[in-house]
């Protein structure tokens, strides 16, 4: 149906955004206080390593959540995976997990990390940087005015 893999979504993407505004803003307050800046190059380390972070606490969910779907698409009238319980709906997270766990190890939830942080330092770096750009622009910052 419509909401189907939702669960396998929510626990990614909470972890995923708690963890990489946490680390964005965390980076952020440690320049401005120490640094007393936030120049370019500032806001793409920050970016960067909040990019990290938001795969660090999420990448076996998305592992899961990747199953999942590949699941749904190419068996839809027999899914291998289904719902834990008829108390606990979801939608095949707990069984796939265990399933990866059984027949990869932990290993099974992280292949594939190393060029996924690569990807993710560059995106997100250049991510925070357009949005402080617009931010600035938006709010009629003093840093946007000072920026060309």
């Amino acid at each position: 149906g419509l909401y189907r893999g939702t669960i396998a979504t929510i626990l990614r993407e909470v972890p995923a955004y708690g963890a990489q505004f946490l680390a964005y803003e965390s980076l952020k307050d440690y320049f401005l206080n120490h640094k007393k800046s936030f120049d370019y190059f500032e806001k793409f380390i920050a970016g960067g390593f909040a990019g990290i972070a938001c795969w660090m606490a999420s990448y076996p969910q998305d592992i899961i959540k990747t199953k999942l779907q590949v699941d749904m698409m190419s068996n839809k009238s027999n899914p291998q995976y289904s719902s834990h319980s008829k108390i606990i709906r979801d939608g095949g997270f707990i069984q796939c997990a265990k399933q990866i766990y059984r027949l990869e190890g932990v290993q099974g939830y992280w292949r594939g990390f190393s060029a996924c942080l690569i990807r993710a330092f560059y995106a997100n770096a250049c991510g925070f940087i357009a949005y402080e750009q617009a931010r600035g622009i938006l709010f009629n910052t003093e840093e946007a005015k000072k920026q060309p």
